[in-house]
């Protein structure tokens, strides 16, 4: 848009501010301060009675010619100044050019569809290959399913409600640990402080087996082969087995704290070996309670962020992630379609604001020049008769003041033209042609301006429709909508 730029530039400008010239109206010559500055009368009075001009005089005086040269200056500023705006004016009309963009803009229809396509094509490589990831992960993840005879949808957490329960295994080992330092701090010189570092030990323990080793055994227990059951109730039992140990040698623990043991943990094992039910006090019981008690919240909490069945969840998450890789591609993909056709549209609506913007500017340079023209016309007529009116206004006052008998001289009857000028050419007719011819284009391409939008509209909604995300092509049996 430099073209309407340049146009501003010079609507801003006023006439002639470039050279510092003044056109008829703002700078007009004015006779009677013409008669004024030089005290016509009056010098012409003056010479009168001096006997000058003489009669047989043939050159002007000197007033005389200094109101001619004033008065020729005037008119060579105006001419300047109209020259200094015809070459403004010119190229303006000369350069401006509508058709030019309204074709340019028609063209943009089918460069859209190329530009959409060459974006398309640019990806549409990976995405085949990515189809090919998702199309493998899928036919694993039902034949997983179809192999364990599973029916429903795999139910495990993801995103917030997953980090929300490690957040609540973390927890427990804090709440827990506080818990167990009151026991142990008993027996310790640090107190409360020694007490929480052993215990917050010892909840970790207890916490991680009950989130490894249980769910792993329950998920066992849920499986459709009969030895992996069998397998995963041997693993419970040991589970339960090694979860009461834990609970028994932290509380036997907190026992030889308590009796002040130097080696509390050699004599807390020495007395698990001897007499493993053999507790000092009902503390000692309640801490057992409480071990067992953060054991089995631990195991709950882990095994609902799983999926019951073994290997179901892991599956299903390769499944899951290929669709979303794809689809982040084809997402992508589609918002540079969106962003394309925008530019597009926009670039159309705008466009055609600019050039009838670009057609007002053209039609105001021709009345510019037109306007030039009749003010260089009427600022040149001005001349010639303020030449005639000063110069008969000194010859009459001066014959009136002559002495008797002396004659005028006989210049005083010619009458003066001012030297002939090459007026530039206004003609406008051309441009006013050239003007009618681009509105008609302009209007007719302003009513076509719907059906072109609705031609890239459509072109954008056959590509973007043709795009379906994957899970368009999978029913809810797929479980891409698992919890």
């Amino acid at each position: 848009m430099g073209f309407l730029k340049g146009l501003w530039q010079w609507l801003t400008t006023p006439p002639g501010a470039e050279a510092g010239l003044k056109s008829p109206d703002d700078d007009p010559i004015v006779t009677e301060k013409l008669l004024e500055k030089y005290e016509v009368a009056e010098m012409a009075k003056k010479l009168a009675l001096a006997g000058q001009p003489e009669p047989h005089a043939t050159v002007r005086t000197g007033i005389e010619e200094k109101m001619i040269e004033e008065v020729n200056k005037k008119r060579l500023d105006y001419m300047s100044w109209a020259q200094s705006r015809l070459r403004v004016l010119n190229p303006k009309i000369h350069d401006t050019n509508v058709i030019a963009g309204i074709e340019q803009m028609s063209a943009d229809v089918t460069r859209f569809q190329s530009e959409i396509d060459a974006r398309m094509n640019a990806d549409q490589t990976e995405l085949m290959k990515l189809a090919v990831v998702v199309e493998s992960q899928r036919q694993e993840y039902e034949e997983f399913r179809q192999n364990n005879r599973l029916r429903r949808e795999p139910r495990y957490q993801r995103g917030t409600k997953k980090f929300i329960s490690y957040l609540g295994l973390l927890a427990m080992v804090i709440v827990e640990g506080a818990l167990n330092a009151a026991f142990f701090a008993q027996g310790l010189d640090s107190g409360l402080i020694g007490g929480f570092t052993w215990a917050a030990l010892a909840s970790l323990v207890n916490i991680f087996v009950a989130a490894t080793l249980a769910p792993f055994a329950l998920q066992q227990l849920c499986h459709v082969s009969i030895p992996r059951r069998f397998a995963g109730v041997l693993l419970f039992c040991a589970y339960v087995a090694v979860a009461i140990a834990v609970a028994f040698g932290v509380s036997h623990f907190r026992d030889a704290l308590s009796h002040g043991a130097e080696n509390a943990w050699a004599t807390a094992l020495l007395t698990l070996k001897g007499n493993v039910i053999g507790l000092a006090d009902l503390q000692s019981w309640m801490l057992f309670g409480l071990t067992l008690l953060f054991a089995a919240l631990a195991v709950a909490d882990r095994f609902y962020m799983l999926d019951p069945y073994p290997g179901y969840a892991a599956v299903h998450q390769r499944f899951a992630a290929a669709v979303e890789h794809y689809e982040e591609l084809l997402d992508e993909l589609r918002e540079d379609l969106t962003r394309i056709k925008d530019e597009y549209l926009t670039r159309l609506q705008r466009g055609a604001v600019g050039l009838r913007t670009e057609l007002n500017i053209l039609n105001q340079a021709i009345e510019d020049k037109v306007n030039t023209g009749r003010k260089l016309e009427i600022g040149l007529d001005n001349a010639d008769y303020c030449v005639t009116t000063v110069l008969n206004t000194f010859r009459d006052y001066n014959k009136l003041h002559r002495p008797e008998g002396l004659a005028a001289p006989q210049y005083f009857s010619d009458l003066y033209e001012l030297r002939r000028m090459e007026i530039p050419d206004f003609d406008v007719s051309d441009a006013r042609a050239k003007y009618s011819n681009q509105l008609k284009a302009l209007e007719q391409f302003e009513k076509q301006i719907p059906e072109l939008i609705e031609r890239i509209t459509r072109q954008f909604n056959t590509r973007y429709d043709g795009m379906r995300p994957l899970g368009d092509h999978f029913s809810a049996s797929d479980g891409l909508e698992a919890a």
